[in-house]
């Protein structure tokens, strides 16, 4: 892995003549006790790096030792064997550059020889600058050994998974399916690793442990409302206030919701967005218990080609859910490209060029860890919980925008489907520990102005404006822009 750097330092240890004084720094030899002062030289390595040094002495008094210090340190002795030293030679050095070095640290060595009457030379200073290891990728890869080091498969799964419950969820639409509760819990908590045969992949993670916490029991509550729902449409059910049923879209097509209104395929996808992908993000993956200085980010993790650093960081990506190469030819032919973050970051990027942002701040965090150029770590960690924060914001306004033309139209079908998905893209904004907006008032977006405890039937455009004024008092770059999103 470790690149050579061979520099010469020519009379680095100095012209050493028979009964000299070590005391004499004139820079030309003056009369017998002179010695060659020796030419300063500076290199770039960086941390871990072997820097391998050809050291070329001249003497007439013979060789009795090599030795060096670094940043003034104590002198350390060199195990050398020069046999029958000429008057000129050269003796190989390797100084290995701490692991634990940052990007922007210094280490200046000085090395000295003595002859054989134990008269040390002057000193043949040598300055390192530790500089990067990588330049900034274009996209996010990254490898060791020509091995890649990005692993977030499990992510991948959890994602995967998202979508087999809600595509689950959405078989109820058709107003013949009875939906399991115990089949999704099942698939919630990954049973069997199929999720007790209901799904097309095997995986050993699951939702479940993954999930905010407070709000595991939320969704094992919605899959039994669920279940409830779809067995009241099967009976012929139609969706009133109070009562859970199916309810028609100006498309044709019914969605199943509760008697608030709120659709369960929607509640489930854009509430495990925040409750997992960005509550994982937010305050597991990018916090300083996993991404922080005392981390380790020097031995790589046992059987793995990655630090455990990298790794976090990784995962924290791995729930961003966009391709490497985002946002290039995005969406690309892949069928799980756009979803998710991946699919709403996009969508907000015209008006808030979202996209490179937040792609170059994970690129470039995870440049700065294989650096260890901290700075850049947190300066990237910073962007990234700013702008899917924002995203957030802008996301559940352009829904509030959508669902008041469909309430001034009175296309409740729609009105119900887009009110789910921004009151879910609302209720994401709680998970962010710097969030714009306190608990409070996002609690007052829920539940008062989003409709009364959030009671979809009761919404009113008064409630939508506050809303979307609310929110867009809080993110200076959403205020004039809130009614184009």
């Amino acid at each position: 892995m470790s690149s050579y750097i061979k520099t010469s330092l020519l009379a680095i240890a100095a012209l050493l003549l028979l009964g000299i004084s070590s005391c004499m720094v004139d820079d030309e030899p003056t009369g017998s006790g002179a010695l060659v002062a020796p030419t300063v030289r500076t290199i770039t390595a960086h941390p871990g790096e072997e820097v391998s040094i050809e050291l070329a002495v001249q003497t007439t008094a013979g060789f009795s030792s090599l030795q060096y210090s670094v940043n003034g340190g104590d002198l350390l002795n060199v195990s050398v064997a020069v046999n029958n030293p000429t008057a000129e030679f050269t003796i190989p050095f390797l100084y290995i550059v701490p692991a634990e070095a940052f990007q922007g640290d210094i280490y200046e060595l000085e090395f000295y020889v003595t002859d054989e009457n134990n008269i040390l030379s002057n000193a043949a200073p040598l300055t390192i600058n530790v500089g990067p290891r990588i330049d900034f990728p274009a996209t996010y890869s990254f490898e060791r050994d020509g091995v890649s080091t990005v692993s977030y498969s499990g992510q991948t799964d959890r994602l995967n998974q998202v979508a087999e419950i809600k595509a689950y969820l959405a078989t109820a639409n058709d107003g013949a399916t009875t939906l399991s509760s115990a089949t999704l819990y099942a698939m919630y908590i990954n049973t069997n690793g199929n999720g007790g045969g209901n799904f097309s992949f095997t995986s050993d993670r699951q939702l479940a442990d993954k999930t905010f916490a407070p709000d595991v029991s939320f969704y094992e509550t919605l899959f039994d409302d669920a279940q409830a729902a779809s067995e009241a449409a099967v009976a012929g059910a139609t969706a009133t206030q109070g009562n859970a049923g199916l309810i028609a879209r100006s498309n044709g097509n019914n969605i199943l919701v509760d008697g608030q209104g709120h659709e369960f395929t929607q509640i489930w996808e854009k509430g495990v967005m925040g409750a997992i992908f960005l509550n994982q993000i937010y305050n597991v993956y990018m916090t300083d218990g996993r991404v922080g200085d005392e981390v380790n980010n020097i031995d790589l993790v046992t059987d793995k080609n990655y630090t455990a650093m990298e790794h976090h960081w990784d995962e924290a990506f791995g729930y961003f859910g966009v391709p490497v190469d985002f946002p290039v030819d995005f969406p690309g032919a892949g069928t799980d490209e756009d979803r998710f973050w991946a699919e709403y970051t996009n969508g907000r990027d015209a008006l808030l060029n979202v996209n490179n942002n937040l792609m170059g701040a994970y690129i470039d965090g995870r440049t700065g860890i294989v650096n260890r150029d901290y700075n850049t770590r947190d300066a990237s960690r910073e962007t990234i919980y700013a702008t899917h924060e924002l995203v957030a914001a802008a996301t559940a306004i352009h829904y509030l925008n959508a669902a008041q033309t469909a309430l001034n139209n009175a296309e409740v079908g729609d009105f119900f489907h887009l009110m789910s998905e921004a009151y879910m893209f609302v209720n994401a904004l709680r998970y962010s520990p710097v969030k714009a907006l306190s608990n409070e008032e996002i609690n007052t977006i829920l539940n008062t102005n989003l409709g009364t405890d959030g009671d979809f039937w009761t919404i009113t455009n008064e409630g939508i404006n506050t809303a979307r004024n609310t929110i867009a008092a809080a993110y200076p770059e959403l205020t004039s822009i809130a009614g184009s999103l």
